[in-house]
């Protein structure tokens, strides 16, 4: 599936507005303008079945992606522990590394803001 460029200029400027660490809605620290490009791409390559014209579930479904293949990371701790890598992590059988990975994250994060 294809979009035109005008769509696709208008879902990357709607993900911007809500994700962009400057004055968005819910900042993703250092998001870049190509992490959305790369991300919109992959979303309509992969999950084209899925495309709902830019609304809400595409936008959240790009975020994913952006958070998963790239070393950003939105809000708090508690939000990243829930993501793909703790599910990646318990998909593999890999128990062990889950108490390194909530060391990892309190260590990152903290838990004292």
């Amino acid at each position: 599936m294809k979009i035109s460029n005008e769509q696709h200029k208008s879902f990357h400027d709607y993900i911007y507005s809500f994700y962009n660490d400057t004055d968005g809605i819910y900042p993703i620290k250092n998001i870049t303008h190509s992490m959305i490009d790369v991300a919109i791409n992959k979303y309509i390559k992969d999950y084209s079945n899925k495309w709902g014209n830019g609304d809400s579930f595409d936008r959240e479904s790009v975020r994913d992606i952006i958070l998963e293949d790239n070393n950003v990371f939105w809000g708090t701790a508690i939000w990243y522990i829930n993501t793909t890598k703790m599910k990646n992590i318990l998909q593999a059988g890999k128990l062990w590394q889950v108490p390194f990975y909530l060391l990892w994250c309190w260590v990152l994060f903290g838990y004292f803001y």
